[in-house]
């Protein structure tokens, strides 16, 4: 993923219901915990069995997130657009990805680091 940061993450942040109750110093410290990646159309972020890295959040663009399968054939699970997040569940369990993500169109997406949301 090429990393690009033309967005103000912190205003971004604040839009989003996770961190709609944080005040301006607490999303500050996630935005400077955040980074942004211009994700191309098929380019995956992350497979199945990955270690999570943190929250994504689609800004643009869309994300299927799906389980592949060895003879090739998938199952899609969801589709992520702009405002949703994923990845919650498995970054506050310490668990791997159950499945993977992959940009179905040009996207922008933020991650959010696990260090940042859980202090480890």
């Amino acid at each position: 993923m090429m990393q690009e940061t033309r967005h103000r993450i912190d205003e971004i942040l604040s839009r989003q219901p996770l961190f709609r109750g944080l005040d301006a110093a607490e999303l500050a410290a996630l935005a400077a915990h955040t980074r942004e990646y211009r994700v191309h159309k098929h380019e995956i972020l992350f497979n199945k069995g990955d270690t999570p890295q943190g929250i994504h959040l689609v800004v643009m663009g869309q994300i299927k997130l799906f389980i592949p399968s060895t003879q090739g054939w998938e199952k899609v699970i969801h589709m992520e657009g702009p405002g949703c997040t994923f990845g919650e569940a498995v970054v506050f369990l310490d668990k791997p990805y159950p499945v993977s993500a992959q940009a179905t169109q040009e996207s922008i997406v933020l991650v959010i680091s696990k260090e940042a949301l859980t202090g480890c």
